[in-house]
């Protein structure tokens, strides 16, 4: 994520170990800032309950707070639907806030598609059982009033509103960008080839779809199927082959 403040700073993420307390003291997810293209780099300081959290994507709010949207690793143990975990920062990526549940957005453990617009956070994740997701859903809520989620560490929730449901079966990780000129949300996401629900499902394609962001309540999806099969088809195949399908 290169941040709009301070310019140039760029900031990313990782993990160690699947979290859940399995990898041990030290696991858990991870954030480093570069303010010099990468010729340098500082890790933001450690948070301990971040050992059960991974996967995190990045988006910038308004007036500079950062939001790592989190794969909550701790969904199967605790008595409530699966959803988010999120965490914020309000130094530019220095440090992080103590992670929170975002019981509004529930999601499958898998990693999300995030990003910000001037007026949107969106996140692309599909929904369902821990253990067995399905129905990649583009969910959207107000930046405004996510800002004011991570400033009261979760007290105030997200309210968000389903912007498209992509696939309604088989269901995994998933990138989402975002179009500014055609006023759109790109999403490139893993799904089956059926649109049937089970436990152990294999998601063997890569889809491709762009959602519109117009200004009102109205939504719609469009989902270049052509261009998801072919891509599907060569997942497995050798990088070369994959830019002549590309090109």
């Amino acid at each position: 994520l290169r941040l709009r403040s301070p310019p140039g700073r760029v900031l990313w993420s990782g993990h160690n170990g699947m979290g859940g307390g399995s990898s041990g003291p030290g696991g858990g997810a991870y954030f480093w800032y570069s303010d010099d293209a990468g010729a340098t780099y500082h890790l933001s300081a450690p948070i301990s309950g971040m050992r059960y959290y991974s996967e995190s994507q990045l988006a910038e709010l308004p007036g500079g707070t950062v939001v790592a949207v989190l794969r909550n690793n701790r969904s199967s143990t605790l008595p409530q639907p699966p959803c988010k975990a999120m965490s914020c920062s309000t130094d530019h990526g220095a440090t992080f806030g103590e992670p929170f549940f975002d019981r509004n957005l529930l999601s499958s453990n898998c990693q999300s598609g995030v990003v910000s617009t001037a007026q949107h956070l969106a996140v692309s994740t599909p929904v369902g059982p821990v253990h067995q997701p399905c129905n990649m859903t583009v969910y959207i809520t107000d930046a405004t009033a996510a800002v004011e989620t991570c400033r009261s560490a979760g007290a105030v929730r997200n309210k968000w509103h389903a912007l498209a449901s992509l696939w309604a079966g088989p269901a995994a990780y998933s990138s989402l960008g975002h179009d500014p000129a055609a006023q759109r949300l790109v999403v490139a996401y893993e799904r089956g080839h059926v649109t049937t629900c089970a436990k152990g499902a294999i998601t063997s394609f890569i889809s491709f779809a762009a959602v519109s962001l117009p200004a009102s309540r109205t939504h719609r999806a469009k989902t270049d199927d052509r261009a998801a099969s072919a891509v599907g088809a060569v997942v497995s195949v050798q990088p070369s082959q994959a830019a002549e399908l590309a090109a």
